[in-house]
């Protein structure tokens, strides 16, 4: 059996998965410096090459619709190739033509990436390599879907925030929505819509609402004064991953900041148990406006004096009841604090006299979990077994928005401890 008639095949992934393609085992593959190109070719000194090459620019191409076609060919013809015409080889839309005597190039698009190909093969042994060379070519894959769903809802909540808000010029930054006054993600956004597609019209609308609050306030976002913002200030526990990702993005794109100016961007932030910490939020009706060092500085206040404010406001926040399952004998087994008070309900994992207000109806031996933001759920030891326990909140933390924590958590007299 002729090995250049049915080689076997490997994966080439280029970087960051945004495309990729099956090659023979044994070829050689050459990446650009600028990683824009990729080079294959057999190792044999063959007269054959396939040339993948990623163009700088990015376009949606769903904008184009069915103009796509001419999209390609006008590059085509910029490249001075020869017989034009559209070629169903490749998964997408693509058109081929003539560009050397041994050379026929392709240019194919999908979601936001353009990308051309040029096979260049001495005529010789075009007939023995043509169904490696088709083999290579319908194998390719765009993978940029999710980038650019992504960038799709950055241009859609840009558009209905500025609708609402007329004089905010919120503009899409990256992977990220920002102005001068602030900067924000939707990572959890789109795990809600992905968990419930048919209420994303309704998310999006919540999100938007959320931010025109914040950004309607009386007081412009990151001039409020100490007076006016003291007695709505909670402290919230977050991931210590998200301190992480935000040091790293600022990092990376505020290079232009000394690195005193960007530690001004973060957030105030302290240890608390595991892999989580204890952050600071102005609460207001819709959302939560996350406290950072810039603001510690405006109002001349240390972060001892604004966690000694934050615990005072919380503990002057009554805990919402126990809304409580129980068995046949009436006795509760677990429960979540029902409606009222704070709706960052794993704040009052913090509050002081947590263990007080639910050993009447749970006991002395209480688990608590965070799976995320807005839940607090609390189990009876005496009832509820830690395996399966990790196990159903490990699933809440996975199916959640603004996630915490999977881990299990211990109430004492004493506090909060890991169980």
């Amino acid at each position: 059996m002729n090995p250049n008639k049915f080689p076997q095949y490997q994966l080439y992934q280029h970087t960051g998965n945004a495309f990729t393609f099956d090659y023979p085992e044994g070829w050689h593959v050459e990446v650009d410096d600028d990683k824009l190109g990729v080079l294959i070719f057999p190792g044999d000194g063959t007269n054959l090459s396939i040339r993948f090459e990623t163009f700088e620019f990015l376009i949606d191409l769903q904008l184009l619709g069915d103009n796509s076609l001419q999209f390609f060919s006008k590059i085509l013809e910029e490249g001075q190739a020869q017989e034009i015409t559209e070629s169903k080889l490749l998964q997408y839309p693509s058109v081929c033509g003539l560009t050397g005597q041994m050379s026929k190039s392709w240019v194919t698009g999908h979601d936001d990436l353009t990308i051309g190909i040029t096979v260049t093969c001495d005529p010789t042994i075009e007939h023995e390599y043509q169904p490696v060379i088709e083999r290579v070519l319908t194998s390719f894959r765009i993978h940029r879907q999710a980038h650019v769903e992504h960038q799709r809802l950055l241009i859609r909540i840009v558009t209905k925030l500025r609708d609402a808000c007329p004089d905010s010029d919120f503009k899409v930054n990256g992977d990220r929505i920002a102005n001068d006054s602030m900067e924000l993600g939707v990572d959890n956004l789109i795990a809600q819509i992905k968990r419930n597609p048919s209420d994303a019209e309704q998310a999006i609308d919540d999100f938007v609402a959320s931010v025109a609050e914040v950004f309607q306030t009386s007081e412009t976002v990151g001039e409020e004064l100490w007076d006016h913002v003291q007695d709505r200030i909670f402290p919230m526990i977050r991931p210590d991953s998200m301190i992480q990702a935000m040091m790293k993005r600022l990092n990376e794109q505020a290079t232009e900041m000394t690195p005193e100016e960007r530690s001004q961007h973060i957030l105030v932030a302290s240890p608390w148990l595991a892999d989580l910490v204890v952050c600071y939020a102005i609460d207001l009706p819709r959302s939560f406006r996350m406290i950072n060092q810039s603001d510690l500085t405006r109002w001349g206040v240390d972060e001892d004096r604004l966690h000694e404010q934050a615990t005072k406001n919380l503990k002057a926040s009554p805990i919402p009841d126990l809304a409580a399952i129980e068995n046949d004998e009436g006795q509760a087994i677990f429960g979540g604090l029902a409606e009222g008070g704070l709706s960052a309900k794993s704040s009052y994992l913090l509050h002081p006299d947590l263990f007080v207000s639910i050993r009447d109806k749970l006991g002395n031996d209480v688990y608590a979990a965070v799976p995320n933001r807005d839940s607090l759920m609390l189990f009876s030891m005496k009832f509820m077994d830690r395996s399966s326990l990790v196990h159903a909140v490990s699933h809440d933390y996975q199916s959640s928005d603004h996630q915490i924590s999977d881990r299990i958590f211990q109430i004492t007299r004493d506090g909060v401890v890991l169980a």
